[in-house]
């Protein structure tokens, strides 16, 4: 409700919301929970996780209460608590994926494997129904999509670099988050133009090893139900290095089993 939306977007970390009398407030007239439960007396404290609002922490009576120091002070280790229990989960699900893909590069018997294993593990740190891998190759100066999941749009063929978002996380070797606000920014300075179909969200980063940018992790949206914050953004950069760590190793072991091929049909 209207209440428990004030205290998230208020965020003051150790202030609750305290509403007495509820139904002779604003709330009475905004928030139709307060009819529905009967409410006199509302006090809410904001959750935070990674620095950031998330939630509510929320307690209601049917009747007119006094919430004094001592109330607001056991409602903000309670929520402090929630925001350390998330932050902790958080933290050891990233190391749980960072894991799994180091496992999957060791497993899977070839880069097609690899890459169903890395979509699944983004997809239990995020929304990732749409997702795809693009790599680029120097020397025939080829982006191509070796891996493609989306909802919208058939996999491209290779091209040479353009003036897609895929290409522009390429030059500037930089993670983005593009609203479609963003995106039309960016086209008008020149810097994008429009390929395939239009996106809620798109978040792509780079994959770097060493030195070199060896292609680029994307994930987008259609609704606007599921969008993507910088919460996800740091999550996708954290898990990118190892999964472009990943995809390399794999990709040389791929050459090596083709040259051994090669070299055994010419004995």
């Amino acid at each position: 409700g209207r209440l428990c939306f004030d205290v998230i977007r208020r965020g003051e970390a150790d202030k609750p919301l305290v509403v007495r009398n509820v139904p002779e407030s604003t709330y009475g007239r905004t928030d139709p929970n307060v009819a529905r439960y009967g409410l006199q007396t509302y006090a809410g404290h904001p959750v935070s996780f990674a620095g950031r609002t998330v939630g509510s922490l929320c307690v209601v009576y049917q009747e007119d209460r006094d919430f004094d120091e001592s109330d607001a002070r056991i409602l903000q280790v309670v929520a402090r608590a929630v925001g350390t229990e998330e932050d902790r989960r958080a933290a050891e699900e990233l190391q749980r994926a960072i894991y799994e893909i180091s496992e999957a590069a060791h497993l899977a018997d070839n880069l097609q494997e690899l890459f169903v294993s890395i979509h699944a593990v983004v997809g239990r740190l995020m929304e990732a129904r749409n997702l795809y891998i693009a790599l680029y190759d120097p020397v025939t100066d080829l982006v191509s999509f070796p891996y493609w999941s989306d909802e919208q749009d058939e996999p491209p063929k290779p091209r040479r670099p353009g003036r897609g978002l895929t290409e522009y996380v390429l030059r500037t070797s930089r993670a983005m988050l593009v609203s479609p606000q963003r995106f039309e920014a960016l086209r008008a300075e020149g810097e994008v133009e429009s390929i395939g179909a239009p996106s809620i969200d798109w978040l792509g980063v780079p994959l770097v090893v060493g030195e070199a940018t060896i292609g680029v992790l994307v994930v987008q949206t259609y609704a606007e139900g599921a969008r993507y914050g910088q919460r996800d953004q740091d999550i996708l950069t954290f898990v990118s290095r190892q999964i472009a760590v990943a995809i390399e190793r794999k990709r040389l072991e791929d050459r090596l089993r083709l040259s051994q091929r090669i070299e055994a049909l010419g004995q």
